[in-house]
């Protein structure tokens, strides 16, 4: 079994993996219930057969018994996959739910943050925002669009759109988001420059405080 992650709800210790996988037995305890009675339930045989019938017959339950204890809790006793983890936790608590949830999604963002490759190529998709962006500050901020497309691509040390990688996307996006509610920074533009000297100097131009 992965590494135990402890996190406390109300002062009581919950326990999940790295990938979400969630110590029902234990939470159970906490509440006065048993993971064996939830899955006895007639709707969660149902809600169980939905889940196969979408993702085929996976492990979404698993036991632990004996040993395996230390610094990070108790690994013994059924453990739920994510997908099952919230709703269990529903039966349990509604309050419980939805710290759960909170959880499991912190957990499993992390996890997919882990292992995504240094750089995914954009989508068209994953672009239109900077267009959006563009489009605004040609409206609110008088600035022409192809400059306003340049400035992108200078953060981003890009010449197109398209070459950009979703990190970069990201970034971009929230400097544009910056800069339209004044809130850039001296680093964004040292950035900038460092891209695109013509750019820089053109956007000091307009009375920017940190351009150039």
């Amino acid at each position: 079994m992965q590494k135990i992650i402890q996190a406390d709800f109300n002062g009581q210790a919950m326990h999940f993996t790295a990938d979400g996988w969630f110590n029902a037995t234990d939470a159970a305890k906490k509440f006065g219930r048993r993971p064996n009675d939830w899955l006895a339930l007639p709707e969660t045989a149902r809600y169980l057969e939905a889940l196969e019938r979408k993702y085929g017959k996976i492990p979404y339950f698993k036991t632990k018994r004996g040993g395996d204890t230390g610094k990070s809790g108790n690994a013994q006793g059924t453990w739920l996959h994510p997908k099952l983890a919230v709703r269990f936790a529903q039966w349990l608590d509604v309050d419980f739910a939805v710290w759960c949830d909170d959880q499991i999604d912190g957990l499993i963002r992390s996890e997919i943050s882990t292992h995504r490759p240094a750089t995914i190529p954009s989508a068209s998709r994953d672009r239109a925002v900077l267009l959006h962006m563009a489009v605004d500050m040609v409206l609110f901020r008088g600035v022409g669009f192809g400059k306003a497309y340049s400035l992108l691509n200078a953060y981003a040390g890009t010449h197109h759109l398209a070459e950009m990688s979703l990190d970069q996307v990201e970034q971009t996006a929230q400097f544009a988001g910056r800069l339209m509610v004044g809130s850039d920074t001296r680093a964004d533009w040292s950035r900038i420059a460092a891209n695109n000297p013509d750019i820089d100097r053109e956007f000091a131009q307009r009375g920017l405080p940190y351009a150039a």
